[in-house]
């Protein structure tokens, strides 16, 4: 690990001995057991997070090392770890055991058009911004022709009141109708949809602004359908500090995936078509990798899509909506502590609240925020390609 002027602060290592062991370069001075041993399967995902405090190292989505620095024998450990200081890394030649990483978060660029269909793929952006330091989210969008459609602006206000303005619609900077939470660090993230803009930040939803309440006429003819192909940081941005940028992987089979559900939607590409028989099958897990249910979606052989619901649903069910006709789709499936959601090219197909069912075992499963991992099953998901 380096900071910010390519100077080494220390290394991090995970030992695959018989009990796997850890060592963290000025803070430990001996080979040290992981407090909670990993899971057993060979293939693995390890996560390192470092906050100004502390190590977090979790390990197929258990959490193996909670390390702070504060409780080091040596004094070296927090001069050179604590704070924000880590900018670069590098994978030692003495690594024998990584084979692949990722990295989703990519440093914002600005004044640089980028493909991203919001109606498809929501925006999420990491800040550090203070309240009150008067630097702003500023992010310009575009439809396919590259026409400009109108500007995003989250302001951090010199007030204790932070603001958006969104352009073609709004006539005035506007406070947000539910202030995001403290934390300096936040993660804000911009759906849209057909008829509205909703943003949340750290989770929680700060600004759901349908078109059609507009005052301007030129909000809807700009903002309403799935127009949005592209996105522009401005030079006026000077809070964004990173963009999330999830490439599409092939999904695999029967290999548990790590996966905070109600924190992340978990979003599906197929090709199959109606009346194929196919199926989207997903198994989800809790923290503790006890099953939880499973989501499915069935191309049946009649004209009707179904879905079926784990602990909830009695036998197949029409979806209420039936998704597009398009054989290219893309299903996002969000789950709140009360309800699972799909959406198809756009258009919800399902809002199912859990209290709905007519099983007791539903709210007791599905209900809270539950779901740490995902699995597509292998003998019955025939159609997921890519997540």
């Amino acid at each position: 690990m380096y900071d910010k002027d390519g100077s080494w602060i220390g290394g991090v290592i995970v030992a695959f001995s018989s009990t796997m062991q850890y060592g963290i370069g000025w803070c430990t001075n001996i080979w040290t057991e992981l407090p909670v041993q990993p899971p057993v399967e060979v293939d693995k995902v390890w996560t390192i997070t470092k906050t100004e405090s502390a190590f977090i190292i979790t390990c197929n989505g258990v959490e193996v090392l909670n390390y702070l620095f504060a409780d080091s024998s040596l004094s070296t450990c927090v001069p050179k770890w604590a704070g924000d200081v880590v900018e670069e890394i590098e994978f030692s030649t003495s690594d024998t055991a990584s084979d692949f990483y990722r990295a989703d978060w990519t440093v914002v660029g600005r004044d640089v058009k980028i493909p991203w269909d919001l109606e498809a793929t929501s925006l999420q952006i990491k800040t550090d911004s203070a309240l009150g330091s008067g630097e702003a989210i500023y992010v310009y969008m575009y439809d396919k022709e590259s026409s400009w459609i109108g500007n995003v602006v989250v302001r951090f206000t010199v007030t204790s009141t932070m603001q958006y303005y969104i352009g073609s619609c709004t006539t005035s900077w506007t406070d947000l109708p539910v202030q995001p939470p403290m934390e300096v660090d936040k993660i804000w993230t911009i759906t849209k949809t057909e008829t509205a803009l909703i943003i949340t930040c750290n989770n929680v939803e700060v600004l759901n602004y349908l078109f059609t309440d507009s005052i301007r006429i030129t909000c809807v003819p700009r903002w309403g359908g799935d127009v949005v192909e592209e996105i522009e940081f401005s030079t006026s941005d000077t809070a964004s500090d990173f963009l999330y940028r999830a490439d599409w992987a092939v999904v695999g089979r029967d290999v548990k995936i790590p996966w905070d559900l109600e924190a992340i939607p978990l979003q599906i590409k197929t090709d199959s078509a109606l009346g194929s028989g196919e199926a989207i099958y997903v198994y989800m897990y809790d923290k503790d990798r006890f099953w939880i249910g499973n989501v499915v979606v069935r191309f049946t052989v009649t004209s009707t899509m179904q879905y079926y619901i784990g602990y909830c649903t009695t036998s197949w069910t029409d979806l209420p909506v039936q998704p597009p006709m398009e054989v290219d789709k893309i299903w996002t499936i969000t789950k709140t502590e009360t309800a699972l959601i799909i959406t198809c090219n756009n258009v919800e197909v399902l809002n199912y609240q859990f209290a709905d069912s007519s099983r007791s075992t539903c709210v007791t499963k599905w209900g809270g925020d539950v779901v740490k991992q995902i699995q597509f099953v292998s003998y019955m998901d025939t159609a997921s390609d890519f997540y």
